[in-house]
């Protein structure tokens, strides 16, 4: 047990430490609308932590609708016929959604 405990201890740090290093990026409250255009795409990957409507239109177009803080911290491109939506992953969000 007694050579367990520095090996847990060293693993906790090398879990803990690296989410330090990350900014906080704090929510204004001020809610801003950003439209997009991109490319033809007929499918939908999201990888980040975003609520995201599809709606079929006449019209190719990203809306994105966050905090006017974090609005160009989403990540909106389209590769291999496919629209991909992520987050930066660098900070830390506090108090703010991202919906596209």
């Amino acid at each position: 047990m007694k050579t367990l405990k520095p090996f847990l201890h060293l693993a906790l740090a090398a879990a803990v430490l690296p989410a330090c290093t990350k900014d906080r990026l704090e929510g204004s409250g001020t809610i801003v609308t950003q439209d997009r255009g991109l490319s033809t795409f007929q499918n939908v990957l999201i990888q980040g932590p975003v609520k995201v409507n599809v709606m079929y239109g006449n019209s190719q177009l990203v809306r994105v609708r966050t905090d006017a803080v974090a609005v160009n911290e989403v990540i909106t491109t389209v590769s291999n016929n496919t629209l991909v939506v992520d987050i930066d992953d660098d900070h830390h969000y506090q108090h703010i959604s991202f919906e596209v």
